[in-house]
């Protein structure tokens, strides 16, 4: 696959082979920071990832799908570093639009990949056994092979209170609901929350797709506790 970026609006033309044809597709992708110096904000249609940086970690929030690769290579470009330099991939919750980088992104870089333990199944296209877990488990894997979603390897499972020794330090909030495992990613020093797709906007369509493991009350629940916790800043992966 051919990538062109620019860095004035960050628009670009992904052209991709198919055999012995090329096709290209006009796509819009941005590069912002929303706050701290510290972070990148990397967007694609509804869904973001973040690329945070201090000294030499360089931590991502999030590892996208085929359409965030070049806003990843670009970002990192714009500060002297390459994939290989990345250092741990955090993920809120197992999304295959949100993670279909998450395998080549941490064979290329040797990143530390970091998931709840309740959402590492569905990472690796494992869904329950029962009719109520049958059409979303058929979409997901679906949507895998449109993306040639390939399952990676996890190296730490995390859940509530978790401190992670990254960036400026992480806790790990668990805030399911969107899945059973969902949670966020809060850094006390700054007062920002990482809130995965806990507030994502859901329509009269969307509400079609809210099928098992999505838990409406959980998620209720989640949006309270969050509401309740002092925060400067929340960022979200999924809007």
């Amino acid at each position: 696959m051919v990538e062109k970026a620019l860095l004035a609006g960050l628009r670009y033309c992904l052209c991709e082979d198919a055999g012995t044809n090329f096709r290209c597709v006009k796509v819009e992708g941005t590069i912002d920071s929303p706050g701290p110096e510290s972070v990148f904000r990397l967007r694609f249609g509804k869904r973001s990832i973040y690329l945070l940086w201090r000294g030499e970690q360089i931590v991502l929030i999030g590892a996208g799908g085929p359409q965030h690769m070049p806003l990843i290579r670009q970002a990192l470009e714009m500060r002297g570093a390459k994939l290989k330099d990345i250092t741990a991939i955090l993920l809120t919750h197992a999304d295959v639009l949100l993670n279909a980088n998450a395998a080549t992104l941490r064979d290329l870089s040797g990143a530390k990949l970091y998931i709840h333990r309740l959402d590492a199944p569905r990472l690796a296209l494992r869904f329950p056994r029962s009719p109520r877990h049958a059409l979303r488990a058929q979409m997901e894997k679906r949507r895998a092979a449109k993306l040639h979603y390939a399952p990676c390897p996890v190296d730490f499972y995390i859940g509530e209170g978790d401190l992670i020794d990254l960036w400026y330090g992480l806790t790990a909030i668990s805030l399911p609901g969107p899945t059973p495992g969902h949670c966020g990613f809060y850094c006390r020093h700054l007062g920002l929350l990482f809130s995965g797709a806990l507030f994502e906007e859901r329509g009269r369509w969307s509400r079609f797709f809210n099928l098992p493991p999505f838990d409406e009350e959980a998620l209720s629940e989640s949006k309270k506790k969050v509401r309740s916790m002092k925060l400067n800043r929340t960022l979200e992966s999924v809007e």
